[in-house]
């Protein structure tokens, strides 16, 4: 059940943040895009599955 949990929210969580924020904003002249938050938001939560396995 977490493989097909983790798996739904792995494969939505780009498109959901590109449809509901239209995300493109400019740090030190690089543009974050929803890919990229998507990625830094399952960057952080693989970080921290090992040391917090309930939350």
């Amino acid at each position: 059940m977490g493989y097909i949990t983790m798996g739904i929210f792995n494969s939505t969580l780009s498109p959901l943040i590109e449809q509901s924020y239209h995300l493109h904003w400019s740090v030190f002249g690089m543009v974050i895009g929803a890919a990229t938050l998507a990625g830094i938001i399952q960057a952080v939560r693989w970080a921290w599955d090992p040391f917090l396995p309930l939350l």
